[in-house]
This record gives structure tokens, C-alpha cells and sequence, in this order.
């Protein structure tokens, strides 16, 4: 299976070319306000981004891994709403394996969304090829 082209960009450097949807997925054992205050910051990034967060999915277990209902969960959601983007606190709390988790973001790329980590301040995008560039002349 060929993997997909992505990049990671710094978010402040993201400018997007669209409305939409976002939603949200935080990994957090944390006081209940300490989750809000993620997600009134992933909710002020969207809207700067002129994107709507519509939902806020909280995974509180004490695996390292999120629960395969969570995954359901937010699958669902994401497909429900028809997501431009994926707001994260760390792109690392979806897995731990590097395997899964980059088979995690390709299935995200392959949406396409971008899928921002708030706590790295990185965004990850579909690689697309430039086409400004040719050979025509």
C-alpha cells in the first residue's frame, strides 16, 4: 500500500483556503477545567481560521492507547460532519506505536483534513503537487 505525501507546517504559518467544519479530539486525564481551557483554545484557533469547531471528543481513560470506541466515535463524527479539520492537544495521544499512528494519519490525509496538534504548534496537510510550476512555456 503507498503511503500518503503529507507536511508539517508550523500552525501559525496555516492559512486556510476554505470554510468548514472542524472538530476536535483531546486525550486527557486533566481536571475537567483544564479540558475546557484546551478546548477554548482549539475553538479560538478555528475561528481565527474562520472554521466552526463543532465538536469536542474527550478521551479521559488511562491507557496510553485511545479506546477503540473513542476511534468509532470520532470516525463517525468526522464523517458526520464532513471535518476540514482535526484540532488535537497531541498528535502523540492517539498511539504510542508509530506504526498505527502514522496509519491514523494517513487515514486522516486521505480525508482530506488538516490535522492540527495544539500542544507542538504543528500542522499536518495532504502533500499536494504544485502545479504553478511547468514545463510549458
Amino acid at each position: 500500500m503507498k503511503k500518503t505525501e503529507f507536511r508539517v507546517m508550523d500552525n501559525k504559518d496555516v492559512t486556510p483556503q476554505f470554510d468548514g467544519k472542524a472538530i476536535a479530539f483531546i486525550k486527557s486525564r486533566k481536571a475537567d477545567h483544564k479540558i475546557h481551557a484546551m478546548a477554548a483554545d482549539m475553538i479560538e484557533m478555528a475561528l481565527s481560521r474562520n472554521i466552526e469547531l463543532t465538536d469536542v471528543i474527550v478521551d479521559g481513560g488511562v491507557d496510553e492507547d485511545i479506546d477503540r470506541g473513542v476511534i468509532s466515535d470520532f470516525c463517525q463524527t468526522l464523517d458526520e460532519t464532513e471535518a476540514v479539520m482535526v484540532f488535537v492537544n497531541n498528535i502523540f495521544a492517539f498511539t504510542t506505536d508509530p506504526d498505527d499512528l502514522f496509519k491514523f494519519i494517513d487515514m486522516l490525509m486521505n480525508r482530506p483534513v488538516l490535522l492540527v496538534d495544539m500542544e507542538y504548534h504543528h500542522t499536518w496537510a495532504l502533500e499536494c503537487p504544485d502545479d504553478s510550476e511547468s514545463d510549458e512555456d
